[in-house]
């Protein structure tokens, strides 16, 4: 196993002498090196090279962010992709049951079992657990902002974890209630228009570790899964549907939508973000989403359906 470990910058610079020490111990029977990552994007170029230099595994260290990075450098490509967690929320980790412990995760990545797992595109950017529109995108802005504030932000986001995303789904609601425009959906022939609160695109049921907004979502069954939140005057209904989506009680609801399709595209009035596994990397007013099946092999526990 030809293998590159690729560490989150802000983990390496407070725990990077610790964690490489066990790393070094538990991959010492393979070829491997560690990598730090140094400025944002630098996990998509690492890669890149990992895969043109013939590395047939990478493993991060890190958060969904990070993860999110390594993936956009490795599609098309056969490499694996082993987990360490080490984020905030870790909705991928969280999703397979794998260990924050450094050992036990060491263990399962040498192991080597390999599972297919959908890929969701959207205009050419690729993520893997959930993405968006709406609320849910200023409350992941919220979160990363509070995260960089040192050492402050250290420590609430340490105290936090991922309840940190609950706080800031909070505050964009009480100021964002009534600036949202429409959204235009077009998906299985048929077209949606909609004063939108929150539009999430699914490829597993959970966001953020606390909120499960699709029950029914599962990463290789080559479909999305969407949750349709509608824009409410009554702001005590709208806080009580967010609520219920910490346990998945949403669906069924008045001014909810779940669906599900191969594709779908967006088309808003004025430019919104789009988030996808934490992190912001669209702008527009028009996007473009489609599932890529079975397109990514992750590296999870004996148990979980091999390839």
């Amino acid at each position: 196993m030809k293998t590159k470990i690729i560490m989150n910058s802000r983990l390496y610079r407070y725990r990077g002498k610790r964690l490489t020490a066990v790393l070094r111990r538990k991959f010492a029977d393979t070829s491997f090196d560690i990598v730090p990552t140094a400025y944002p994007g630098h996990a998509t170029d690492i890669s890149r090279q990992a895969v043109r230099q013939g590395v047939d595994t990478i493993v991060v260290v890190g958060g969904d962010g990070t993860i999110n990075e390594v993936l956009n450098g490795i599609m098309a490509s056969d490499v694996a992709l082993g987990i360490i967690p080490a984020g905030t929320a870790n909705d991928l980790a969280s999703y397979y049951g794998l260990p924050r412990n450094i050992d036990k995760a060491c263990d399962i990545i040498l192991k080597r079992h390999l599972h297919l797992v959908d890929v969701i595109c959207v205009n050419g950017w690729y993520y893997l657990t959930a993405g968006g529109i709406g609320a849910p995108v200023d409350a992941a802005a919220m979160a990363e902002v509070i995260k960089r504030q040192v050492p402050f932000g250290r420590m609430i986001s340490y105290l936090l974890g991922s309840r940190i995303y609950v706080f800031t789904l909070l505050h964009t609601f009480l100021n964002r209630m009534n600036r949202f425009g429409k959204v235009t959906i077009r998906m299985n022939d048929k077209s949606i228009i909609s004063d939108s609160f929150s539009l999430l695109v699914m490829n597993q049921p959970t966001l953020g570790q606390r909120f499960r907004v699709s029950p029914q979502a599962n990463n290789s069954d080559g479909l999305l899964d969407i949750c349709l939140i509608e824009q409410s005057r009554s702001c005590t209904y709208l806080l009580k549907t967010i609520a219920n989506t910490v346990r998945g009680r949403h669906i069924g609801m008045q001014g909810v939508r779940y669906l599900q399709s191969k594709s779908l595209s967006i088309s808003t009035v004025h430019p919104v973000a789009f988030f996808g596994d934490g992190e912001i990397h669209q702008h527009g007013t028009s996007f473009d989403v489609r599932v890529i099946p079975s397109a990514l092999r992750v590296i999870v526990p004996n148990g979980e359906e091999g390839c």
